[in-house]
């Protein structure tokens, strides 16, 4: 509905300084006119009644705002071709207070150089500016920030069709339900304390990410959808949480080198590695849904090639997978938990990937509670690792799926209680001296004991293989016992 702006905040009807709003005169004079007498006047609002305006290079004063009626019936419009920017600030240190509401910029084509709403010239700090139910489209940058952009609440916009939606060297802004898409890149620069709640990142090459040798960190994605985005939906910097978002068919779902927390997400059609990490350090994804049925490359990817994958915890997560690996790394875990996990498959055609593949040097890593379950009942390997030294592999369910690989263990590997691969077998059996035991577990057993039934004999494993152990059977002289008998038998990994 049309937009009102209050009765006692003093405005100024920029029909009145003399605009046309009929989309064919320049107006660029009048409205500016009607800019400095606001700002003569220590602020005031600058009125746009419905209709669309040509101009361009109108000044951003502190404390001045400008206001249109409805963002769809209050256009303003560069001349064609554009030659500046459409709002533009002086060469300031500091900016505080102001906006732009219920307005449509329209640059007419994204012209290098020519901003919906310029900053650039401001040196140091921009505080307190607002940018609320706009729709600013085909610009260079829709919005270009200040050095460093502090405290800018920017909600209920579109930024469409712009080389960069929002170009932003920010701390602390607030990024509200905004609707950002069809930009090369939708919001970049610098982002430090982010807030973004609610953010459509659609159609656009990035969703989110750095430019300029900033970073994308310490921020917060709330309830975020990036979709359909070709190159990455989000690609940040370290310690950023990313809770409650919806991640579909972009080429890669996420980037972040180390630290962060990804929770309660979707992930749905991506193309390509839906999580791509480097260092992996203390990262965390937690309790999200993975619908993954086509694409190529792994869900979640650690990157680094040198042991850094640290204090990583995967867990809760359920993933409806077909031809791709869960999880792979570039070189392995360390003291990192993988748990909880729930892996379902049921079109695989791919029969030797593995669902979790650990290469290179890994050591006190935790797998417990997950379930993989390949109803299509392919020899794919549950878990392939290169070192499991120091892991602890317990309670987990291999359903339908080839026998894990644990790769290098040691005394302190603790592997046990899996179901459909059973790591320790016992009971009572019939053998003579040399004579062998079937024990029926998944590996060769490390461990065994193996007890005579008569009194005066003495009985030891001499061997064990894959699926055997032989027994050394003697009587108390250390003569062979030929006849066989029974003893009573356990082998465990």
């Amino acid at each position: 509905m049309p937009h009102t702006e209050p009765a006692f905040v003093k405005h100024y009807d920029a029909i009145d300084y003399g605009a046309g709003g009929d989309g064919v005169t320049n107006d660029t004079a009048s409205i500016v006119a009607a800019a400095d007498a606001a700002h003569a006047a220590g602020g005031g609002v600058v009125f746009f009644p419905a209709g669309t305006y040509i101009a361009e290079g109108l000044p951003l004063y502190e404390n001045v705002f400008y206001l249109g009626s409805n963002s769809g019936a209050s256009i303003v419009k560069s001349p064609n071709p554009p030659t500046t920017s459409m709002f533009d600030a002086a060469a300031a240190v500091d900016f505080a207070g102001g906006g732009i509401a219920y307005l449509d910029l329209d640059g007419r084509v994204a012209t290098s150089g020519v901003h919906g709403i310029d900053f650039s010239d401001v040196s140091n700090e921009l505080n307190d500016f607002a940018i609320d139910h706009c729709h600013v489209h085909h610009f260079d940058h829709g919005y270009h920030g200040a050095t460093r952009d502090r405290f800018i609440p920017i909600t209920n916009n579109r930024f469409w069709y712009c080389t960069v939606g929002l170009y932003v060297r920010a701390e602390h802004p607030n990024f509200g339900i905004n609707d950002i898409r069809n930009n090369t890149t939708g919001v970049g620069g610098t982002l430090i304390h982010a807030q973004f709640l609610g953010t459509k990142f659609n159609y656009n090459s990035y969703g989110v990410r750095a430019l300029d040798g900033g970073s994308v960190s310490e921020s917060q994605f709330v309830g975020c959808h990036f979709g359909y985005n070709s190159t990455a939906g989000a690609s940040v910097s370290d310690y950023c949480v990313f809770d409650g978002c919806l991640f579909l068919a972009n080429a890669i779902g996420a980037y972040t080198p180390n630290s962060g927390t990804i929770s309660a997400c979707h992930f749905e059609n991506h193309t390509g590695v839906v999580i791509s990490i480097g260092a992996g350090n203390g990262i965390v994804i937690t309790g999200n849904t993975f619908n993954e049925l086509s694409g190529t490359g792994s869900l979640i990817y650690v990157s680094a090639t040198a042991q850094l994958n640290r204090m990583m915890n995967v867990s809760n997560n359920s993933f409806y997978v077909d031809d791709r690996s869960v999880i792979d790394s570039a070189n392995g875990f360390v003291h990192s938990n993988i748990s909880g996990n729930v892996v379902y498959s049921n079109g695989r055609t791919n029969g030797t990937a593995a669902y979790f593949i650990i290469p290179g040097v890994s050591g006190g890593y935790t797998f417990i509670g997950n379930t993989i379950w390949d109803e299509a009942a392919t020899t794919s390997i549950a878990l392939n690792s290169a070192s499991s030294i120091r892991a602890t592999i317990v309670g987990n369910r291999f359903r339908s799926v080839g026998a894990p690989s644990f790769g290098t263990t040691d005394a302190d590997t603790r592997i046990a209680h899996n179901f459909g691969y059973k790591t320790e077998n016992g009971g009572t059996a019939s053998v003579a001296d040399t004579g062998t035991i079937t024990h029926g577990i998944a590996a060769t057993p490390t461990q065994y004991l193996v007890t005579p039934t008569k009194a005066d004999r003495i009985a030891a494993v001499t061997a064990a293989s894959s699926t055997t152990i032989t027994v050394s059977l003697t009587d108390a002289a250390g003569t062979a016992v030929e006849v066989a008998e029974n003893v009573i038998w356990r082998a465990w990994v």
